[in-house]
């Protein structure tokens, strides 16, 4: 008797190892259970007689029940038990399980269906829609919202996502601002005598072009040789450098009189 009324039933997940041993356990306890009330139901016999209870329960103190589903609650998942006239059972399960027991979890959202970014909505018996919290996306939720995609940092800035939100990381100290636009008075001036010197470089190539352009026009265009003169000169002393060099050089010689004859002469 006191077997009969101590006797409890844990759930575990469903499709554990433990489940498994649990629902083993629930139906050995269930044959006990008809076996006792059987037995308990028999004729009295001269050794021990059970009392008559009018509630239909059994005990001593009427106050075992021997309804199959109140002993075990054998259904999962707020299944309903529905006992049988074979001293059996069958549970009818919530919509969403299903299985001898309502173990079967068959709903398309399920508690990490979304990951705990979203919220699980079923659209049909079959399917289901992730509604993400904000900064997460993905089927369930599971990337994280770039919220640099579409913004572009100027001056170098490179972009940062951040929790909802993004900022432009600034190269240097001289440009500030939300996508670093702003430049300081210093960047500014640094700026504007580099393009200056940039135009000058520019002007100084076109103009060193323009006298060579304007040379060969005068020359093949015009048929003005405007370097007549320099050729001229440079041919004149050309030829006066020839000239040196082929006179026929003048050896002037100085006797002394009194001199030795190592010393009596030299050339000039």
């Amino acid at each position: 008797m006191t077997y009969a009324e101590e006797t409890t039933t844990t759930v575990s997940p469903i499709g554990s190892s433990s489940f498994k041993a649990t629902t083993y356990a629930q139906e050995i306890t269930t044959t006990a259970l008809i076996a006792f009330v059987t037995a308990a139901t028999l004729p009295p016999s001269p050794v021990w007689q059970s009392p008559t209870c009018a509630n239909g329960n059994i005990g001593l103190n009427c106050n075992v029940t021997v309804d199959l589903c109140q002993i075990t609650n054998p259904c999962l998942n707020n299944g309903t038990c529905v006992n049988t006239l074979s001293s059996s059972y069958t549970c009818t399960c919530m919509q969403g399980f299903t299985g001898s027991h309502c173990e079967t979890d068959i709903r398309p959202c399920k508690p990490w269906t979304c990951l705990s970014y979203g919220l699980c909505n079923e659209t049909s018996p079959t399917t289901f829609q992730c509604e993400c919290y904000p900064g997460y996306e993905g089927l369930n939720c599971e990337s994280v919202t770039d919220y640099c995609d579409d913004i572009v940092c100027q001056n170098n800035g490179q972009c940062r996502p951040i929790l909802l939100n993004f900022t432009c990381e600034c190269t240097t100290k001289d440009v500030t601002g939300r996508y670093c636009e702003i430049k300081s008075n210093s960047l500014v001036i640094k700026a504007a005598i580099k393009r200056s010197v940039g135009y000058i470089a520019i002007i100084a190539i076109v103009g060193v072009i323009s006298i060579f352009v304007g040379l060969d026009a005068l020359t093949y265009i015009f048929k003005i040789d405007t370097v007549k003169r320099h050729r001229r000169y440079l041919a004149r002393q050309r030829r006066q450098q020839r000239e040196r060099q082929s006179k026929p050089k003048l050896v002037v010689r100085f006797v002394y009189v009194n001199a030795s004859p190592d010393e009596s002469t030299i050339e000039a």
